[in-house]
């Protein structure tokens, strides 16, 4: 099969990711990604001690070349060292690796004794940060290479990584949507050989995720509208004071169990529930802001024009309509104008679950065929820090998301 585009590997990994019992979560993070890189790993790509004893090569990073360069560097920076002849200092990187890919790797060929820690519990199956290195080296020819990883720099998680893949393995980087680093799984190559890839590397654009070509703005763009928003005048009206940023942080520390504010008595319930609705004001002017600059900066006159448009319904109609989304925006489809109707979810954990109704998930469904239906999950909001961060997620509730049961009805028999 020829692999031309995104959609075409997408169940590949997705079937290589369920194997090594990754969550469906998990998964639906990676793949809706702004775009992929697939590096079959040569012999020059791994660490010196899995080569073959016959290899010659002492080069312990991995490297890039071609359009796969792009993945880590935009055409204005490759450009530049070129001009300049000059190599690039080492920057880091923010790399997210999977417990549950870890696991597998370590028991694949009994690679445990490579891994410090083995993930059990509920650490079986998550993302851990870790980081890499990356720079632009000039070549002898005048040419430029990315190179990535440094054995002696790089986080300690990430070497054990590395000592776990092997001559023809693949190692996937998954550009997260937040631009705020990748994903990165390994997979080994029995797992991939039967889909018949016979290139050695894929760098692919997610088209679903990736800034549409009718918007066309920048993923660069678009992320630093949301972290220029705590900077912005509009962020004044948030009527988050000292007082209830004291209580914000206390929060913080309360267990799931105590955050039943139902069970809650008298004031320290209704603190509670401002408190909560102050969250949950902050992200929807945080969102509403996002999409009056998105429209106004698109290159699309339709858009632009409708910048004024845009709904805020949740404050202007109330939640009481139960319409099922916060905010009422719009986008480009095939040429026309289609509402884009956002529920907003913000959390102050760094969980990236939350709380869905019944009713918004019916609504979902039925929104997302009227136009394009968004979940904009806002979450590890720090205040102290001015830091957040963010998910945007197009498509019926139950096509991101594994949805689970924690409120049932009980009717007496």
């Amino acid at each position: 099969m020829d692999y031309k585009d995104y959609n075409s590997i997408k169940p590949v990994l997705k079937s290589a990711l369920t194997k090594m019992k990754i969550d469906i979560e998990i998964i639906n993070e990676c793949l809706n990604c702004n775009k992929m890189l697939f590096l079959k790993l040569s012999e020059v790509n791994v660490i010196p001690e899995n080569r073959s004893p016959n290899s010659k090569s002492n080069q312990s990073h991995i490297h890039l070349s071609g359009k796969n360069k792009s993945m880590f560097y935009s055409p204005k920076e490759l450009e530049e060292a070129k001009l300049n002849k000059r190599s690039t200092e080492d920057e880091m990187v923010s790399i997210y690796l999977i417990t549950a890919n870890l696991n597998y790797l370590a028991n694949y060929k009994n690679n445990v004794n490579n891994m410090d820690h083995v993930y059990s519990g509920e650490e079986q199956c998550k993302f851990i940060k870790s980081y890499t290195y990356k720079k632009i080296t000039i070549r002898k020819d005048g040419s430029e290479q990315v190179q990535l990883s440094k054995l002696r720099l790089d986080d300690k998680t990430f070497v054990e990584f590395r000592r776990m893949l092997y001559v023809n393995y693949v190692i996937v980087f998954f550009e997260r949507k937040d631009g705020r680093g990748y994903n990165v799984i390994g997979i080994p190559n029995e797992d991939i050989d039967q889909y018949n890839i016979n290139v050695p590397a894929l760098l692919l654009d997610n088209e679903k995720n990736s800034t549409s070509q009718e918007n066309n703005y920048s993923v660069d763009e678009s992320d630093l509208i949301l972290t220029n928003f705590l900077k912005e005048a509009e962020v004044s009206q948030f009527k988050i004071n000292d007082e209830s940023l004291d209580r914000h942080v206390n929060l913080r520390n309360i267990s799931e169990e105590n955050q039943e504010i139902k069970k809650r008595e008298g004031r320290k319930y209704l603190k509670e529930l401002e408190i909560n609705q102050e969250i949950g004001e902050f992200g929807e002017r945080l969102v509403f802001y996002y999409e009056k600059q998105r429209l106004k900066k698109s290159k699309q006159p339709k858009l632009r024009a409708l910048t004024d448009k845009i709904e805020w319904t949740s404050k202007e109609k109330g939640n009481l309509l139960d319409l099922g989304y916060d905010i009422k925006s719009y986008d480009l489809k095939d040429g026309k104008i289609i509402p884009r109707y956002i529920e907003v979810k913000t959390t102050i954990r760094e969980d990236r679950s939350f709380k869905i109704t019944y009713s918004e998930i019916k609504n979902s469904r039925k929104l997302n065929v009227e136009g394009v239906y968004v979940i904009a999950h806002i979450y590890n909001v720090d205040f102290n820090n001015k830091s957040f961060e963010y998910c945007l997620l197009e498509g019926a509730i139950e096509d991101n998301y594994e949805l689970e049961p924690i409120v049932f009805r009980a009717n007496r028999k």
